[in-house]
């Protein structure tokens, strides 16, 4: 009645549920199956160790200040630039990033007045320590600037009292791996089906 035209299993932007069904979960699986829907892909869950390192960026931050690119908390008047940043790439992430940002939970890379990439953690899940969303723009990429912003928010997730994290729906695993330590914990298949 609202213009539905398919229905996927936990994904509701911008309070997701589950990117899907747990692999190990055969009940579930059966379930989705036996109600017509279809596999659309997978998705992982990393988990990070927040004790395994001091997630210090002071000196990549020098770095990337020498190159004029700033990284901070985001405030409520970088919204204008953080919009044309997820307009341009990621318009799906909006929801997530006013909760982020509402929250004081989101870091925003900026060079010349524009917004070159961000990340937040507890938008949704804020008690079990969620990281995401984040990204960078493609033209910025290869500076570091990302994984700044992971440890930045790690950082925070830690002096929180989280003594791990998760960054869900995570892409780029050998960039998570790399950075932070981060392994898989759970796998998903991800479902739809026509209404």
């Amino acid at each position: 009645a609202q213009g539905a035209t398919v229905l996927r299993l936990g994904e509701c932007a911008p309070l997701y549920l589950t990117p899907g069904v747990d692999e190990r979960l055969e009940a579930g699986l059966a379930f989705a199956h036996a109600r017509g829907f279809h596999e659309i892909g997978r998705s992982v869950h990393l988990g990070v160790d927040l004790g395994s390192a001091d997630w210090d960026t002071e000196a990549d931050e020098g770095r990337l200040a020498e190159a004029g690119v700033s990284v901070r908390h985001a405030s409520a008047s970088d919204r204008p630039v953080l919009g044309a940043l997820l307009d341009a790439h990621w318009p799906a992430w909006h929801p997530e990033a006013e909760i982020a940002l509402a929250k004081g939970t989101l870091h925003l890379a900026t060079r010349d007045g524009s917004a070159l990439g961000f990340a937040a953690h507890s938008a949704i899940q804020p008690e079990r320590g969620w990281f995401g969303p984040m990204g960078t723009a493609p033209e910025a990429r290869g500076l570091g600037i990302g994984a700044v912003l992971l440890l930045r928010c790690l950082a925070d997730l830690r002096d929180a009292g989280h003594d791990h994290a998760t960054i869900a729906w995570a892409a780029a695993l050998p960039f998570y791996e790399r950075t932070c330590g981060a392994l898989p914990e759970r796998r998903f298949i991800r479902f739809e089906r026509p209404l």
